[in-house]
């Protein structure tokens, strides 16, 4: 780092050291109507609107109240935490219910409906769309799990980043208070919010101290990274040491903490994803040309197999499994810093592409390629069935 970055750095730091208040936190006088709190509460109202998973499961849990099993409350109390839902697992289960038997229902009715019609769709088709309420019913149950694993994935990026801030505010000034701001106002995202969401429980007063604060927020996330809440301890940890050299190694201990347990994350992740590329690679691509091959010779020695059903399972169950096993693999990606492009200016709008007509640039959205190879490949065809019919 370079003598103009420290500098720059060294300014933005005091610039936020203005209105830090040095332990013990007087909360009795200090005030709450700032402009960054009104922000903040104005963002806190907008965020907290109910989702419409909340209001499926409140509306649910008011027609049929289930009560969670010790197993259910241990599954979804966790993720639940850390969305900050306002639901209890109770509610979800009558969710996932509600949902279930809604689709069921209307699966037996269409299914009458069908057989009253003269089976327009064929009896065995609708025999497998049966599956269609039970997998609603449990997608409905463990969407908090899926919600709660791509938050992390989101937020990923900022663990690293947030501890970064605080070790280099903490390096000029051992303030907690003033490292978590210091984080927060260079951040972005989920994490961003959470540190905000730290420093004004303690303006008003729930709280106590930052300390306090923090701890109960590192709670939402002892399931989902150690390393993150392990390098929390150890800034806070060094807040309370009041020899220089020891502090600083345990700030350094903080940062090496979370990036070698994000490095020991990742090489286990990357090792692990043998396995699931192969089974991709084998379901999306060797079995749907395999089944295309098999499957006509199997029709003409059994006649239920007909076009509707490769259709379904071509079209509709193969692709929706192979995105279920996708977003599976995403969502145990451990904590990484991405790389972000620094010049996105001379870069095309997402879903185009540059291309130069005549000294002039144009961007042309990407479906029109695909779409003249399309129209090529058809005339061929055409061609070929008009020549060799």
């Amino acid at each position: 780092m370079d003598e103009e970055e420290k500098d720059r750095l060294q300014d933005a730091i005091s610039q936020y050291n203005q209105d830090i208040q040095m332990p013990p936190y007087d909360t009795d006088s200090r005030r709450s109507d700032t402009r960054e709190y009104e922000e903040y509460v104005e963002d806190e109202e907008s965020s907290r609107k109910q989702t419409s998973y909340e209001k499926l499961c409140l509306k649910s849990a008011s027609m049929l109240p289930v009560a969670a099993d010790d197993s259910t409350r241990d599954r979804l109390s966790g993720p639940l935490k850390l969305l900050d839902w306002d639901i209890t697992p109770g509610m979800v289960v009558s969710g996932a219910t509600a949902v279930g038997a809604g689709l069921f229902v209307a699966w037996a009715l269409l299914f009458a409906a069908n057989f009253a019609l003269g089976n327009l769709v064929p009896v065995s088709i609708m025999a497998i769309f049966v599956l269609v309420p039970f997998v609603a019913g449990i997608y409905t149950y463990l969407k908090p799990v899926y919600d709660a694993k791509e938050k992390v994935v989101e937020s990923s990026q900022e663990m690293i980043l947030s501890i970064l801030y605080m070790v280099i505010y903490m390096e000029s000034s051992p303030n907690l208070e003033g490292a978590v701001r210091f984080a927060a106002l260079n951040l972005e995202g989920p994490i961003a919010k959470d540190l905000k969401g730290v420093l004004w429980n303690v303006e008003v007063r729930n709280f106590d101290t930052v300390e306090e604060s923090l701890a109960h927020y590192s709670q939402k996330w002892k399931d989902y990274n150690d390393d993150y809440l392990e390098s929390l301890q150890l800034i806070q940890t060094a807040v309370q040491e009041p020899n220089p050299e020891r502090r600083d190694q345990l700030l350094d201990d903080a940062i090496d903490r979370i990036l070698e347990g994000t490095e020991e994350r990742m090489n286990s992740y990357a090792k692990g994803l043998k396995t699931p590329v192969a089974i991709l690679n084998a379901f999306g691509a060797l079995l749907p040309i395999l089944g295309m091959i098999m499957l006509p010779l199997v029709s003409s020695f059994i006649d239920a197999i007909g076009v509707p059903h490769l259709f379904t399972i071509f079209n509709i169950m193969l692709p929706a499994a192979l995105y279920w096993f996708m977003r599976q693999i995403l969502s145990s990606r451990p904590p990484t810093v991405s790389v972000s492009a620094s010049d996105t200016e001379t870069m095309p709008s997402r879903g185009r592409f540059t291309v130069s007509v005549l000294g002039m640039e144009m961007q042309v959205p990407s479906w029109v390629p695909g779409s003249r190879r399309v129209s090529l490949g058809v005339g061929l065809r055409l061609l070929g069935l008009r020549c060799f019919p």
